[in-house]
C-alpha cells in the first residue's frame, strides 16, 4: 500500500500569517474564459494588492461581463490576507481540468 504521510495540513491563524513560516506562499489556479492582460493561459502573476489585480485587467466589471469570478476570488483573499501580501496566481482556461499543476518561483 502507498505511504499516505506525503501531506501534512497544519492548521494556522487567519490573515496573513497564517503559518508563520518564512516560505509561505499563496497561490490560486483561476477559470478564466479568456488570458489577461495579453498574456496566455498558465502565465504566473505575482501581486501584492487589489490595485495591481486592476492593472491586470480584472476588474468587478470584468467579472460581471464575463460570468465570471477571478476578480472576487482576489478580492476575497485580500479581504482576509491584507494588503501587500504576495499572492501568486495563474488563469487557466474554464474549460480545462488540471490533475497536476506545479508553479515554481525562481529568485532573481
Amino acid at each position: 500500500m502507498a505511504n499516505l504521510k506525503g501531506v501534512v495540513i497544519k492548521k494556522g491563524r487567519i490573515g496573513a500569517n497564517v503559518l508563520a513560516g518564512s516560505d509561505a506562499v499563496s497561490g490560486m489556479i483561476i477559470p478564466c474564459s479568456a488570458p489577461i492582460n495579453g498574456g496566455e493561459f498558465g502565465d504566473i502573476h505575482e501581486v501584492y494588492n487589489m490595485k495591481d489585480v486592476e492593472n491586470l485587467g480584472l476588474t468587478a466589471d470584468t467579472d460581471k461581463s464575463k460570468n465570471e469570478n477571478a476578480y472576487r476570488h482576489i478580492s476575497e483573499f485580500y479581504r482576509i490576507a491584507g494588503e501587500g501580501t504576495k499572492l501568486f496566481f495563474v488563469v487557466a482556461g474554464s474549460n480545462t481540468i488540471y490533475i497536476y499543476f506545479s508553479v515554481q518561483y525562481l529568485h532573481e
